[in-house]
């Protein structure tokens, strides 16, 4: 049980098993922080590039999912929060605003504070609070910097406990080529580090694809990735050991 001012929210969000229950935690946080806008965005796929779901308070005439997905997806501050993974503050004393924030700078997201929490299964979350203000008091800053990186580890947590345990279908050499998909690595480059033939590496991809119903061998690795059977952050510590160790391992195109 958590205490203390934002105690309330944090324990809305830690009991949180619906939308409309993550939806209430994020605006007693960001009523708690003295901001008047919040959003929980949902990461899955290691990339800033994947948010898959969004939750936030701004009038119902702008909640078009496809449209703020888009936005999300490419916006400054999300991908901020993607590679620094501390606390920020964007808008006109901080961080320039992305595409989202220029947008809805009018509906309370002209300025605000971000952070975020990561893991291996749900990738990770961010949490924003926002304002229509220029400017962001130096003791709220701090207090909200605190408070929405704990607010986003909680969360991430209780996102994870919601999240269906999906068994896999893949052996684990299917799961060890599509990684190899996934770095980037060639077949020829797989089959020499498995020590098996470019034919089994093939076979191996072929039936992933059949069993995931997956077009490409990239796609079934994203799925694979999603479903948390594959850890992006290791398919790109394996292309850089590739890398280092030969050139030109890379290439996987045409799988």
């Amino acid at each position: 049980m958590n205490e203390g001012p934002f105690g309330e929210a944090l324990n809305c969000l830690n009991a949180a098993r619906s939308p409309a229950d993550f939806a209430h935690g994020g605006e007693l946080l960001a009523a708690e922080l003295g901001f008047e806008r919040f959003a929980f965005l949902v990461i899955r796929g290691g990339d800033a590039a994947a948010v898959s779901a969004v939750i936030h308070n701004a009038p119902a005439a702008t909640r078009h999912d496809a449209d703020l997905l888009d936005l999300l997806a490419g916006d400054a501050v999300v991908a901020r929060a993607r590679q620094q993974r501390i606390p920020f503050t964007w808008g006109p004393s901080g961080l320039p605003g992305g595409d989202f924030m220029a947008r809805y700078a009018d509906l309370g997201y002209r300025s605000g504070v971000a952070g975020s929490a990561w893991n291996r299964r749900v990738s990770g979350c961010i949490v924003l609070v926002s304002t229509s203000a220029a400017e962001i008091a130096p003791e709220a800053e701090a207090t909200a910097w605190a408070s929405v990186s704990l607010a986003a580890t909680t969360l991430l947590a209780a996102l994870q406990r919601l999240e269906p345990a999906v068994p896999c279908p893949l052996s684990e050499r299917e799961l060890t080529c599509l990684l190899h998909v996934l770095a980037g690595l060639s077949g020829a480059h797989t089959a020499h580090a498995l020590g098996i033939s470019t034919r089994s590496v093939s076979h191996a991809l072929e039936r992933a694809r059949s069993l995931l119903r997956a077009r490409t061998s990239y796609a079934a690795a994203t799925l694979a990735v999603r479903r948390g059977w594959l850890d992006m952050e290791h398919a790109m510590a394996l292309a850089d050991s590739a890398a280092t160790a030969s050139p030109g391992a890379g290439n996987a195109q045409g799988f």
